[in-house]
């Protein structure tokens, strides 16, 4: 059993350097594997079910043999493969499904030689549908992060236009009107002062500023 194990891994360690799954099995350990396919014992519990035809029993053989994986091939299905240990197993498929052997006592038995990894597809069962659900679930959890990622995102605000200033009239282009407004400030500031003869500095008086402005503004008119 070693012996077959171990033939197996270096068959499969050559098929990864890219050669054709079939092509590049070892003949000798091919050989080694088909032999011990033919001399292993058969189930030791009895059929559950009676002999089948010849047509339902190929039936039967052809679909078990889809579901289990050559022992010396790499990703073939004993149906898919034509080395030697496949055609080995697959009349012992043969021989189980004329005996009245069910397909999961016959699959029961050959995970029972070699393993699981004999199956092309692991059983959907316990943590065995983390390998069916979980890329779905990823796939899903993915779409709905992005979705979210790109429906997360605002459009920019639109650029608002700045009102344009105001111009400022000139005391050169008011003339007469722009003399009308000095002359009603000069007489609110007038108004604004807090007695009629209180002194102020000329700095701070609005009198003495406005004055000014118009004395500037009479300047420019002449």
């Amino acid at each position: 059993m070693i012996r077959f194990v171990l033939l197996v891994v270096m068959a499969a360690t050559g098929m990864a350097w890219g050669a054709d799954p079939v092509s590049a099995v070892d003949a000798e350990a091919d050989a080694a594997a088909a032999a011990e396919i033919a001399a292993a014992p058969g189930l030791s519990e009895p059929p559950l079910l009676d002999p089948p035809d010849s047509e339902t029993a190929a039936d039967r053989t052809a679909e078990i043999a889809g579901g289990l994986r050559c022992p010396v091939c790499q990703g073939l299905s004993v149906s898919d493969s034509n080395a030697d240990a496949a055609r080995a197993m697959h009349d012992r498929i043969a021989e189980l499904v004329s005996q009245g052997y069910t397909e999961e006592q016959i699959v029961d038995y050959f995970v029972g030689r070699y393993g699981a990894w004999v199956r092309l597809e692991p059983p959907r069962e316990g943590l065995n549908w983390l390998i069916w659900v979980g890329p779905v679930v990823l796939f899903v959890l993915g779409a709905g992060l992005v979705a979210r990622q790109v429906g997360g995102q605002e459009p920019a605000p639109a650029a608002v236009d700045a009102p344009a200033p105001r111009p400022v009239a000139s005391p050169s282009g008011g003339g007469t009107d722009y003399r009308g407004r000095v002359l009603a400030e000069l007489g609110e500031a007038g108004r604004s002062a807090e007695g009629p003869t209180r002194a102020l500095e000329p700095a701070s008086d609005p009198r003495a500023r406005i004055l000014a402005e118009l004395g500037r503004a009479d300047g420019s008119e002449s």
